[in-house]
């Protein structure tokens, strides 16, 4: 499940830098025609923690749609069509549950208890901004916890609050 979650970030970063298009079926550049290929605003990664241990947290790689559709910008919020474009709406690429008694966690300044917290990174540069927005240089922190009764286990990674690269680190304090 960790290496799932790295790999997610990895990829999202990738598609920024290549500037990977959608299909897009709103005129989202208004040209009238309703089937081009857009790049979108950001390439995102979000992660969704349920404070129910009997909940699967998960995470969801999307094209963030918000520019140019009047949507409040660097806000992941999931469409009803997985597959299209819709206005002030966020493409779903991939989603990601993980089992049930692994958690996610997430710790950078400020502390987040949220629920929820999205990584995003915007086409051909792969510039990083996070949600909630990061107040210092400090690298964003995300663990990845496996508790049962007889295991308990934690892998964890950071990611840099400039270039946005996500390494493994070691979970101690």
């Amino acid at each position: 499940a960790s290496e799932k979650v790295l790999d997610i970030v990895r990829f999202a970063r990738s598609m920024a830098i290549s500037g990977k298009a959608f299909k897009d079926y709103t005129n989202f550049n208004q040209d009238k025609s309703e089937e081009d290929f857009v790049t979108p605003a950001n390439y995102g990664v979000n992660f969704q923690h349920k404070s129910d241990l009997a909940s699967k947290d998960s995470i969801i790689l999307f094209a963030d749609n918000h520019k140019g559709t009047g949507g409040k910008e660097g806000i992941f919020e999931e469409g009803t069509n997985e597959t299209d474009y819709k206005s002030g709406r966020d493409i779903v690429i991939e989603k990601y549950d993980l089992p049930v008694d692994i958690k996610l966690s997430f710790s950078y300044p400020p502390e987040t208890s949220g629920a929820s917290v999205s990584i995003f990174y915007s086409p051909i540069f792969a510039d990083v901004t996070f949600d909630p927005p990061l107040v210092t240089s400090s690298s964003a922190k995300i663990s990845v916890k496996q508790s049962t009764p007889l295991i308990t286990r934690a892998r964890c990674f950071s990611i840099h609050p400039l270039s946005g690269n996500p390494e493994p680190i070691n979970c101690s304090p």
